[in-house]
């Protein structure tokens, strides 16, 4: 594993352990062992305080292709990625505000001008995925893409963007392009993405998929857009007003996708399909890209919903309010 791999691996640890009882999903998706949920909680936010917003440097992740025409530009607090859609370049989720400078150097260094970036489509309307979105907006030009439910996050009607948690205020707010509604197929250069809704991590979370061109015979890829649990805890969602059903909704929407046919895990923070780990895989091994693995899509989500049955079963309350 190359130095720059190994320091952003040690780190991405340091949270996993912190925010176990929080997601309760480790990094390969299997649930975290039970802890104290507050403490975990505190831990889990001051490293990513630490690491995403007071020296955001520390979560540097060497930008690097994963297949084709898709590739990491992303850090460890929260993963962005990048299309070459032969069009225009379009780009996943934007991390936080302080981070923007890692991407576009990131973008860069693949040999990219950021001024290419056409299109932004966010996951879903948390900090820590549109954080950098007003910037690298008015930067470019680039649309701005969301889902319906998550435009008033984005925009800063409302205070649900976890920006508070994180110890921050949500400055960057910005009117959305364009609003996804479910089953909506967008068509970026030569890359076709089909978002559904999938809603409980926030009411407009995503879930995407799409074509990869330039690997070695037609893939698709994926993404969940949020599979975090932190919120969908009772006490959380009782305290933001939120029905606790919003954790039916969310086992719905994991259950709704599972059985798609996927042949890579994009993840929209590197715990989740393994990005570190993988990358140093790839760069010992290219010929075997541990990134096409189409088992791992269906093993991850049904492994999200366990972590979701066992947080119901030590908070001892059920999915419905």
């Amino acid at each position: 594993m190359s130095c720059s791999y190994l320091v952003a691996f040690k780190r991405i640890h340091l949270i996993i352990d912190a925010l176990a009882e929080i997601t309760n999903v480790s990094e390969t998706g299997s649930p975290g062992a039970a802890g104290s949920l507050e403490r975990s909680m505190e831990m889990g936010l001051e490293i990513l305080e630490d690491m995403g917003m007071r020296h955001p440097w520390k979560g540097h992740v060497e930008p690097f292709r994963m297949i084709g025409n898709l590739y990491f530009v992303g850090t460890v607090p929260a993963s962005s990625h990048l299309i070459d859609t032969g069009g225009g370049l379009l780009l996943l989720d934007t991390g936080l505000p302080q981070s923007v400078y890692l991407i576009l150097e990131g973008i860069r260094r693949l040999g990219f001008d950021p001024s290419d970036i056409r299109w932004i489509v966010h996951s879903h309307g948390h900090y820590d995925h549109l954080g950098g979105t007003r910037a690298i907006a008015e930067l470019t030009g680039a649309r701005t893409y969301i889902g319906r439910p998550d435009a008033p996050l984005a925009s800063g009607e409302q205070d649900l963007t976890w920006a508070r948690e994180l110890g921050a205020q949500f400055y960057e707010a910005f009117e959305p392009d364009v609003l996804i509604d479910d089953g909506d197929v967008l068509h970026f250069g030569n890359t076709n993405m089909e978002c559904l809704l999938t809603p409980g991590h926030s009411l407009g979370t995503l879930t995407m998929f799409w074509n990869i061109e330039g690997a070695d015979r037609p893939l698709t890829a994926a993404m969940h857009g949020g599979t975090g649990q932190n919120t969908l805890a009772a006490d959380w969602l009782r305290s933001h007003g939120m029905p606790l059903s919003i954790r039916d909704e969310f086992r719905a929407g994991l259950r709704r996708v599972r059985d798609r046919h996927v042949d890579v895990v994009v993840g929209n923070h590197v715990g989740h399909n393994g990005t570190l780990e993988k990358a140093a895989l790839l760069k010992r091994n290219p010929a075997a890209n541990p990134f096409v693995d189409p088992t791992e899509w269906k093993r991850f989500l049904l492994d999200t919903e366990r972590s979701l049955d066992e947080m119901l079963a030590r908070e001892g309350t059920p999915g419905i309010s």
